[in-house]
């Protein structure tokens, strides 16, 4: 992660109206689990992408705020939150936040879910939040139907 951020940051740099450097920076922040960074590459992400803008900034403070009190686990329970009131949102992103609060059943429900709806599958290998759900039987199965099991680690 260390050595993809600065590429990351400097493509916003060199392309600033271009959104998906913040968000690949936003996605490194979290796995190296600095969230203020995180959440502000995230924010600019959506911004620049010029989508719900009152509501973006709301969320996002939420989101803060919920980090400042409960640390981790309330910022990914506020995301939950969010999330659900997005009619918009697909079952990848909901098991990603699942995952990342180590609730493992629901995760794996929501995986499932979404290769039943045809859902984004293309960073099952690289997701970082997958990490702890790579030893299921469940998982292994998802990877087999979706093509990706001969290149699992």
């Amino acid at each position: 992660y260390e050595k993809a951020l600065p590429f990351y940051l400097r493509a916003t740099e060199l392309e600033p109206s271009y959104p998906s450097g913040h968000y690949w920076a936003g996605r490194v922040y979290l796995a190296m689990t600095n969230y203020p960074q995180a959440l502000d590459e995230l924010e600019t992400h959506e911004m620049k992408q010029g989508l719900r803008e009152g509501f973006i900034r709301d969320d996002w403070k939420r989101c803060r705020d919920a980090l400042d009190k409960d640390q981790s686990r309330g910022y990914w329970m506020k995301r939950i939150e969010i999330v659900k009131a997005d009619p918009e949102q697909k079952p990848y992103g909901y098991a990603e936040l699942y995952a990342r609060l180590g609730d493992k059943p629901q995760a794996l429900t929501l995986l499932g879910k979404a290769l039943a709806e045809h859902d984004s599958m293309e960073n099952l290998l690289a997701d970082d939040f997958w990490d702890g759900l790579r030893h299921e039987s469940k998982f292994k199965e998802i990877l087999k139907k979706v093509g990706l099991d001969p290149w699992a680690r």
